[in-house]
């Protein structure tokens, strides 16, 4: 296995770790959920694997119609096209995707999560913290605090990341960018959490700045609940 493998695998492992926490806390009695941003399902098959939980997913690079891996379905779609019925899932995961979204798209991106979730329904997920002062995709120093086309010019010079040429897919957002677009299309509460990872996933050669981290966090855990109140009555 390479390190670079190992590193991967120990943040989906983390990660894993971290949302099955939130969402038996605000969804414990969840049965069907989906993954939006899933790839191929590496950490749909750990939220399965946690939870038991049956879920579906949503990926825009797939290059069929559909993907199937074993028990998961994944299905060519956006976020802010969910190619799923209304009121289908009890919980939705939101993890390293909200950064993604092209800004005109966020807003209806949450509508659609929202349409698709049950009405005790709970989205759950994270975002990295845009502000760190390593740029978490590029592993650049600063280049989040770069006006957008400066940025590109930083990514494609002097970053090791072997995608650099396709340029910044990802856009500077933060929790409160976030929180107005979910309330806005219709969640009744949430809340974010300061989260991090431990040293055995995160590169050597970053690892000196892990003091760093009781300070400033590497990014966001959070919840959104579809209805206030609806989950303590259960």
């Amino acid at each position: 296995m390479s390190y670079t493998h190992s590193l991967t695998q120990a943040r989906y492992e983390h990660l894993g770790s971290r949302i099955t926490d939130l969402i038996q806390e605000k969804a414990p009695n969840a049965k069907f959920g989906l993954d939006i941003g899933a790839g191929t399902g590496g950490l749909t098959r750990k939220l399965i694997e946690k939870t038991g939980i049956t879920f579906s997913g949503v990926e825009p690079s797939l290059s069929n119609d559909k993907f199937v891996d074993g028990d998961i379905t994944i299905l060519k779609g956006f976020a802010h096209e969910i190619p799923f019925a209304d009121n289908m899932f009890d919980v939705v995961t939101l993890t390293s995707v909200y950064e993604h979204i092209h800004p005109e798209n966020r807003f209806q991106s949450m509508k659609e999560i929202h349409r698709v979730l049950k009405s005790d329904g709970v989205l759950v997920g994270q975002i990295p913290n845009m502000y760190f002062p390593i740029e978490l995709h590029s592993r650049l120093p600063f280049q989040s605090y770069l006006p957008r086309s400066m940025g590109q010019w930083y990514l494609k010079n002097f970053s090791s990341v072997p995608w650099k040429e396709s340029g910044m897919d990802w856009f500077r957002v933060g929790p409160r960018h976030l929180r107005k677009d979910a309330f806005a299309a219709g969640f009744a509460e949430g809340r974010f959490y300061g989260a991090s990872y431990p040293a055995d996933a995160i590169p050597a050669k970053f690892r000196w700045a892990i003091p760093i981290l009781r300070v400033i966090p590497l990014g966001f855990d959070f919840y959104f609940r579809k209805n206030a109140g609806v989950a303590a009555s259960n």
